[in-house]
This record gives C-alpha cells, sequence and structure tokens, in this order.
C-alpha cells in the first residue's frame, strides 16, 4: 500500500505532462510596423489553427489608442473590449495603434518619432481573455519593424529583421510583453552569472551602457542569490527627455531615464529597485503596495551592501537616513507608494532581516534572514501579495511573536 501510494502521485505527474505535451496546438503571429510620422503601429494578430480551438477572443482596446479595427470573423465592441470571434480555420485581426503616452506630469513612457520609439509589447498587443473548445496551447511569433536601417530590440531579441519565436510557459494566449526599444540604435551585450543582458538605447542618447553592465556585474550575482531567481534574459532599455525621469520594470526588462544615477545620494539604487521588480514579479492587494515597493527599495541597498558596492558604514548611515524620513508616516494603506511611505517600509523590513537572523542563531538555524521570506512569498506569484500572507510566511518559519509584524498591522489600520 505504501509503495502505491509513493507511486501514484509521480505516475499522476507524468500523466499531467503528457497531457499538457500533447495539447494541441495553434499558430500566434503578432506583427507591427513602426510608422514614425503619424507616432503609430499598423498591427495585427494572426491565429492559424487546424480546427476551432480558438473560438473568441475579447480583446482590451480602448478607443482612444486603438482605431481602424478590422478583420475576419465576426468583431463587435463592448465599451473598452473588442470581442473577436475567430474562424475555424484562424483569421487575422488588424488594427492601428497609437504609441504615444503621458503620464500625469506629462512626461513620456512610450513614444515613437523620426528618432526613435519607446514603448511596451504588453500595450502594442493587447491583453485578451480567450475562449476555446479544447485546452490548446499557442506557439508564437513576433515580428516588429520599423523604417529601412533601424533595429527592435525586445526582450526576445532582434524582431526587425525576422520573426521571433517565444515562449511564456505558463500561459495559453502567448503574448509579446515587455519593453521594446526601436530606432537606430546604440547596443552592449554581455553575459552576467549565465544571463544574457542587453542595454540599449537610441544612438546619440545619454544612456551610460558600460556603466551599467559593470553596476549588473558587480550586484547581479548578490541579487540572483538573495532572490534564487531571475530571467535567463535582461533588456535594459534607456532615453532622455522628454520621457519620465525615473525606471519602470516591465516583464525581462526594464527601463531607466539617461540622468538617473546607478546609485542616489540616499545610498539607494533605481536600477536594482527596477531589477527587484522584474526578479519577483510580484504585486501586492489593494492597500498594501508598500510591501512591494518597500522590499524593492530595501533590497537596492542591501544587495549593494553585500557585494561591497556600499561599505558597511555607508549602508547604515543611509539606512538612518530613511528610517528618520519614515518616521512622518502614519499608515503604510496606500494604492501606490512612494517617498516617505517606502522608507518607512524599507526601514520595517530592515528591522524584520535584524529579527529573524537573531531568532535564527538562537534556534541553530541557517542566518538567511529575510531572504527566506522573501523566496517563499515569490513562489506565490500566482496570488497577490498581503500582509497577511507575509505574515504567514514569517510565522511559517517558526517566529510567531514578531514585534516588527506587530507594528506593521498597527500601521496598516
Amino acid at each position: 500500500m505504501r509503495l502505491l501510494q509513493a507511486v501514484l502521485p509521480g505516475l499522476l505527474f507524468v500523466a499531467l505532462t503528457a497531457c499538457a505535451s500533447g495539447a494541441p496546438r495553434y499558430d500566434l503571429n503578432f506583427i507591427a510596423t513602426l510608422e514614425p510620422t503619424s507616432g503609430t503601429a499598423s498591427a495585427s494578430i494572426k491565429i492559424d489553427q487546424p480546427r476551432a480551438l480558438v473560438t473568441q477572443l475579447a480583446l482590451r482596446m480602448p478607443k482612444d489608442r486603438f482605431s481602424e479595427v478590422e478583420g475576419d470573423g465576426k468583431q463587435q465592441r463592448q465599451g473598452d473590449i473588442l470581442v473577436w470571434q475567430v474562424p475555424p480555420k484562424g483569421g487575422t485581426l488588424r488594427y492601428r495603434y497609437k504609441i504615444e503616452n503621458r503620464r500625469a506630469n506629462g512626461a513620456f513612457d512610450a513614444q515613437l518619432t523620426p528618432a526613435g520609439g519607446l514603448f511596451r509589447g504588453d500595450d502594442l498587443f493587447p491583453a485578451a481573455t480567450l475562449t476555446t473548445n479544447e485546452l490548446a496551447r499557442s506557439k508564437s511569433w513576433v515580428s516588429v519593424q520599423g523604417p529601412k536601417g533601424w533595429s527592435v530590440e525586445t526582450q526576445y531579441g532582434n524582431t526587425a529583421d525576422s520573426a521571433v519565436r517565444f515562449v511564456h510557459p505558463k500561459r495559453r494566449y502567448d503574448r509579446p510583453t515587455g519593453w521594446m526599444l526601436a530606432g537606430p540604435l546604440g547596443i552592449r551585450r554581455e553575459e552576467i552569472e549565465g544571463r544574457a543582458v542587453v542595454v540599449a538605447a537610441v544612438r546619440g542618447e545619454r544612456l551610460r551602457r558600460n556603466d551599467i553592465l559593470a553596476f549588473l556585474r558587480w550586484n547581479l550575482p548578490s541579487l540572483i542569490e538573495a532572490t534564487q531567481t531571475f530571467p535567463k534574459r535582461l533588456l535594459v532599455v534607456g532615453a532622455d527627455d522628454p520621457f519620465w525621469r525615473g525606471g519602470l520594470s516591465g516583464t525581462q526588462s526594464l527601463y531607466m531615464h539617461s540622468d538617473r544615477p546607478l546609485i542616489g545620494e540616499d545610498g539607494t539604487s533605481t536600477l536594482l529597485h527596477e531589477l527587484m521588480h522584474v526578479a519577483t514579479s510580484l504585486r501586492a492587494v489593494a492597500g498594501d503596495d508598500w510591501i512591494v515597493e518597500g522590499l524593492a527599495e530595501y533590497y537596492s541597498l542591501e544587495i549593494m551592501r553585500r557585494s561591497g558596492t556600499l561599505s558597511e558604514k555607508r549602508f547604515l548611515s543611509s539606512m538612518a537616513d530613511l528610517q528618520a524620513r519614515g518616521k512622518s508616516v502614519a499608515t503604510l494603506k496606500t494604492s501606490r507608494s512612494s517617498g516617505a511611505t517606502t522608507a518607512l517600509a524599507l526601514s520595517l523590513f530592515y528591522e524584520l532581516d535584524q529579527e529573524l537572523q537573531a531568532w535564527q542563531r538562537a534556534n541553530d538555524r541557517p542566518q538567511n534572514g529575510l531572504d527566506e521570506v522573501l523566496r517563499l512569498v515569490i513562489e506565490h506569484e500566482a496570488e497577490p501579495i498581503s500582509l497577511k500572507l507575509l505574515a504567514g510566511e514569517v510565522e511559517s518559519l517558526g517566529l510567531s511573536d514578531s514585534k516588527v509584524l506587530a507594528k506593521m498591522r498597527k500601521l496598516k489600520r
């Protein structure tokens, strides 16, 4: 009986794996031609299938961004959602996409001009809800082209010369994501810790590509060790004004303004902060964004301490300044953490790390502090993080009376 109990889970895994690998496939082709004079892209989504595997796509296509929508089969608009009834043998949906986008302060986070373009694949190729008759899986390709002489760098490589095959194993509708940079590009490529790293900007932009690669060579190994996860490819793109003067993460990619220092006056690093978002892919429930931002900010300091980029003295000085900045905050509850709130969250995670290490020493446990909790939280990638989830993972290690968790709960009220 025990032998049967031991063997059954393995047989079940093999059966499920076989079913997944034998699932019917349909081809998805994402194609776009960039048109700099109009600041738009002429794009299409093409489905080829042997039979009616995919019957419907409900795509988020707001009218102010998507126009000239037409294609095979029937289309019906329901507010921001475009419902496409896919013909049994497949078909093509064509549309025009407005690339330019400004943030609340007027700065751009997407733009296409005759000089070049910077935007997210997530926006160019919209998210969709899939309706299928079977457990079908997609085989996907992406091709984004610009004028003659332009390259188009993505997390998958250069898509301007030919279509690039890509895979996101956990998705049934596999669409292109992450930052995309187009134009006459200046590119630096390097392998760091077995990861293919690309740093790129339009030629003439002031992004310090070699400095970024050197910084990553110093710090990426410590980040990977802390998180125990990181994508096999990383694209770092940058731009000058009028782009937003900050950093923004994407899937296996990130954007950073050319003027952002690798290490700020307060000791933190925009680049490492965004790299933590790339590595962890954490998102928060409403009101708990301080957890995601606080972890990223804390580790932007801690990683540099571990790598020797910051001395212990400088690390402690920066931590003291940030703790002082966070004292003015009365509550952690926020849907978008920034400034003093993130500084308070950072200081709380520093305290929690110290508390965990002290408890681990007292109980003859490996002294990996907050790293162990972070790795456990990352395993919940499908579940938005919350204070309840965070506290549950801390307590699962055996620390059931954490004073720092009690402080966090009090500040959340």
